[in-house]
């Protein structure tokens, strides 16, 4: 299905890229290798525009980075929903994610 209307984070893609540059606390402990790559996490903005179904699509730095990596996702306000034929809809995104933890 396509979509009319994409979902919008409240305020654009701007001030979502603020908020998870923010939230994004990787862990400083030495039994954490380092790590750089991109991440991909896949989610759904449900028609209420919650975010759901949060999950890493590819990339992975083990269980500790990847846990803090989606972290902010689960924290993100309700976006603005999608549409199509004037309604709302659900709407997967992908969205890229690049990390440099040493």
């Amino acid at each position: 299905m396509f979509t009319e209307e994409m979902p919008e984070y409240p305020g654009g893609m701007t001030i979502l890229l603020n908020y998870l540059s923010k939230e994004l606390q990787l862990p400083h402990l030495e039994s954490v290798p380092s790590c750089t790559g991109r991440y991909y996490i896949s989610f759904i903005i449900e028609k209420d525009g919650s975010p759901s179904e949060i999950k890493l699509a590819h990339g992975t730095c083990g269980e500790k980075i990847d846990n803090a990596v989606l972290k902010p996702f689960y924290g993100m306000d309700k976006w603005i929903p999608g549409k199509k034929d004037g309604k709302e809809v659900r709407v997967r995104f992908k969205m890229p994610l690049n990390i440099n933890w040493k």
